[in-house]
């Protein structure tokens, strides 16, 4: 069974207005195969049905299934390692100028492997001074399927392979009878888990932040939401706040009021705003 083009830009369409994310031309049959999971599940023959039925009030949940399926959620502890390497040296740099509250976002938190990884990172630069430091990090998905996987912190031996030995025998124990390894406590309670919507503006987000990952999501939007994204993100921000993107995405020509430190890491260029003030 293949989707009709006439279906497939519905779907498209559909998919783009409630969650941002822009299907090209060439994913229809990943588009068929995901939604084949839902066909199955709600016990319908066509993808005509499965659009009838997506598409109705009364169902407006079954969006949220949809779009857990359609969104990849491909990742892996310390991804990208020289982010991590950047992240400790400028944590520490911040440190040893006397701040002591830390707040960062995650933004596609996928499986968990992000937040945790980050979670490792400051527990280690501050265990030595308990009680001393803030540290508070929000980790957002908007799959509710992988965010519930996040909140468990359960992980297989294979999983942490690419978790460094300083790290892995200090944060994670392993379940007794099961082949599984789960999260220590100290980790899941420097995090906050939410579903939320980068489509949607602006983000529910009350307190000033300091670091942004916004990593290997970017893709799946087009130039104008992507915009709409980092002007959202940089409002968030502390002057000279830090973006950490995908190592194959950039920010040029997206948004200019960020300043390039390393390869997909940017920074806030300092009082922007006023800069923009003084020009009109």
């Amino acid at each position: 069974m293949t989707i009709q083009i006439q279906t497939f830009e519905k779907f498209r369409v559909l998919i783009y207005n409630y969650s941002g994310i822009t299907l090209k031309d060439g994913k229809r049959t990943m588009l068929e195969s995901r939604i084949n999971k839902r066909l199955r599940a709600l016990n319908l023959d066509t993808y005509e049905d499965y659009l009838s039925y997506v598409t109705k009030s009364s169902h407006k949940d079954e969006l949220v299934n949809m779009i857990d399926e359609v969104s990849t959620n491909i990742t892996h502890f310390f991804r990208d390692a020289p982010h991590f390497t950047f992240l400790e040296k400028h944590i520490k740099s911040q440190i040893q100028d006397g701040q002591k509250k830390f707040r960062i976002w995650c933004c596609a938190a996928s499986t968990g492997q992000e937040p945790y990884s980050i979670a490792m990172v400051m527990h280690k630069l501050t265990t030595d001074f308990p009680g001393q430091y803030d540290i508070k990090i929000l980790a957002t998905d908007i799959s509710t399927q992988v965010l519930k996987s996040c909140e468990q912190g359960h992980y297989t031996p294979t999983m942490l392979e690419d978790i460094p030995q300083k790290y892995r025998t200090k944060y994670f124990t392993k379940i007794s009878g099961q082949d599984l390894y789960e999260v220590d406590l100290k980790l899941k309670k420097l995090i906050t888990f939410k579903r939320l919507n980068l489509s949607i503006f602006p983000f529910p987000l009350k307190n000033k932040l300091d670091i942004v990952f916004i990593r290997n999501v970017m893709i799946y939007f087009d130039k104008e939401t992507k915009h709409k994204i980092l002007e959202n993100i940089h409002n968030l921000l502390h002057n000279k706040g830090i973006v950490i993107t995908g190592s194959t995405e950039s920010l040029t020509g997206v948004h200019d009021n960020f300043s390039r430190l390393d390869p997909s890491i940017y920074q806030v260029i300092p009082n922007q705003n006023n800069q923009h003030k003084a020009a009109s």
